[in-house]
């Protein structure tokens, strides 16, 4: 029974965080969307200074980490459910 709750949140949260769906992952490198995302709005891993202190790109760099905390809090959201409920 345990086994079969944890499917229906897998199913759950995958609807929030699909596993392999064309639009969430580029071909190069399997990097998801956010990822790629932040590196083409110069906010990546390696954001460079002259980004950071533009105030469009900074927007759009928030807002896409707005977006993914948002989806990240759905998730947590489900598993405290899921825990509740087992």
């Amino acid at each position: 029974p345990i086994y079969a709750r944890c499917m229906e949140l897998h199913d759950e949260i995958v609807k929030v965080f699909p596993a392999h769906m064309p639009d969430d992952c580029v071909p190069e490198g399997n990097k998801d969307k956010l990822w790629s995302e932040l590196e083409r709005l110069g906010g990546g891993l390696y954001a460079k200074h002259k980004a950071l202190r533009n105030k469009r790109k900074r927007r759009k760099i928030a807002a896409a980490l707005r977006g993914y905390a948002e989806r990240l809090d759905k998730v947590v959201r489900i598993l405290e459910k899921g825990a509740r409920e087992v």
